[in-house]
């Protein structure tokens, strides 16, 4: 059991800068505050806070957690840079959208963070896809991998849009009030004057605000996933050059 702690800590040691361990404690260090504060002064208004919280400075432990699967595990082959990332987003997430409820105060922040995960979704994509074929010791073509990449994706986008719909649905079933996960009430939205009144797409009627919300960050996903596409087709660091991973056996 010793012997496997070790070979893990220096598994940890080998593959991430003591520095990107720095950034990585510094945001997770800001996320546990929030948590203790959500917990010590909860908001009966925001039930889920403190889950929520929970649920995504979980988030920024992932890389760790990875690296103490078996060998045979694809994660065990995935980049730190990826942690970063997640670490950045979950941040953004969490203090933009939950802090300083940007979400209902700033038209465009719901529509970037969709966009940007598309983006991001394709790139998480296109590494989990290669660091696949380097535990197998195979290769695969580009448009393989970039078709790959885009399903990973919208595998993603789609279950999070299912989890927002989850939450809603079963805490406002079970609380006293009701969740609004999704940023989906238009109640809300109107008694804010927020300028999320106005989605990406026309309403027409108030009872379809919802759905064109829903939508519209679907599209967005779509439109980030399409650039993350192109973008991998322009530059396919894991195809060429020193991280060719046909070339890492």
């Amino acid at each position: 059991m010793k012997e496997a702690f070790r070979g893990y800590v220096q598994r940890l040691k080998d593959n991430c800068s003591v520095k990107t361990y720095a950034l990585w404690w510094l945001f997770r260090g800001a996320m546990i505050v929030l948590i203790i504060n959500s917990i010590l002064r909860p908001d009966p208004e925001k039930q889920i806070a403190t889950v929520q919280l929970i649920m995504f400075t979980s988030c920024m432990f992932i890389w760790e957690i990875c690296m103490a699967m078996p060998p045979k595990n694809v994660f065990r082959y995935v980049r730190p840079f990826l942690q970063t990332i997640i670490t950045l987003c979950v941040f953004l997430i969490v203090v933009g959208g939950h802090v300083f409820n940007f979400y209902y105060t700033t038209r465009m922040w719901d529509s970037f963070l969709h966009f940007g995960s598309g983006i991001i979704a394709v790139y998480f994509g296109y590494e989990i896809t290669c660091a696949l074929f380097i535990m197998e010791k195979r290769t695969a073509s580009l448009t393989m991998t970039i078709i790959a990449s885009v399903g990973f994706c919208f595998m993603c986008t789609t279950f999070w849009e299912i989890f927002e719909f989850c939450c809603d649905q079963f805490v406002g079933m079970v609380g006293e009030n009701a969740s609004d996960v999704q940023h989906w009430s238009y109640e809300i939205v109107e008694s804010l004057n927020s300028p999320k009144l106005q989605t990406l797409f026309e309403p027409y009627d108030v009872g379809r605000w919802p759905i064109m919300d829903t939508m519209g960050d679907i599209v967005l996903n779509t439109a980030g996933a399409v650039l993350g596409a192109l973008a991998v087709k322009i530059y396919p660091y894991r195809h060429k050059g020193k991280h060719k991973y046909n070339f890492e056996f």
